[in-house]
């Protein structure tokens, strides 16, 4: 602790330049705070690794769904929420699946997209490749998962963090019922408008999952 205080009086501010996601109070070094991230999780040698999503159309390689800081108030207190929504919700049990959702327990396969909330502490970093040592997120405990329907339940109800959270562009309720999993399905929200438009005197076809 001494050598964190040490470094810490080298900064010009105890800042570390992050908010919260909800209140916007500023996060500070040692303040305790989550990091909440969208993953993929895969199972490797009895270990739960986290695969980053990477927006394939940004040349520099950037994440499709930011990651987010929250105090451990609001993000207590969002947790809650979604619990209390899903409280009378079956879980969705899933004979395939590796993990589970801390939320609502229901089945999680690998390589579905998730929700993983890791508390953690900042630190300054060690290293300094522009001459100026800045802030390093150091986790202080394992992650919890949460699956799409409850991380979709907190972007479209509480906080807006993602627009287009999601597998492959379905509404709420295909997240909920894990439509991807059957390989396809008849919503309306996999079809193309324009193309329905151009094709409207052609039957119906339950759309595809490649």
């Amino acid at each position: 602790m001494g050598e964190i205080v040490d470094e810490l009086l080298l900064l010009p501010s105890h800042d570390t330049e992050h908010v919260c996601a909800d209140c916007g109070d500023a996060i500070v070094y040692i303040d305790e705070v989550y990091l909440l991230q969208v993953v993929r999780p895969h199972l490797y040698n009895g270990r739960t690794l986290h695969y980053q999503v990477i927006d394939e159309t940004d040349v520099e390689g950037g994440f499709l769904f930011d990651p987010y800081y929250y105090c451990i108030k609001c993000w207590e207190t969002l947790f809650e929420k979604i619990r209390s929504d899903m409280s009378d919700e079956l879980p969705v049990e899933d004979a395939d699946s590796k993990f589970e959702c801390v939320c609502c327990s229901s089945g999680i396969r690998e390589m579905e997209l998730v929700g993983i909330a890791t508390l953690g502490e900042f630190h300054v970093s060690k290293r300094a490749p522009s001459g100026i040592r800045g802030p390093m997120f150091t986790p202080i405990s394992n992650t919890d998962m949460l699956c799409i329907y409850c991380l979709t339940i907190l972007n479209d109800g509480y906080i807006d963090m993602w627009p287009e959270l999601s597998e492959n562009s379905e509404c709420t309720d295909c997240i909920q019922a894990r439509c991807w999993r059957v390989g396809q399905c008849g919503c309306r929200c996999h079809y193309d408008p324009e193309e329905e438009e151009e094709e409207e005197e052609q039957p119906v076809v339950p759309y595809a999952f490649t």
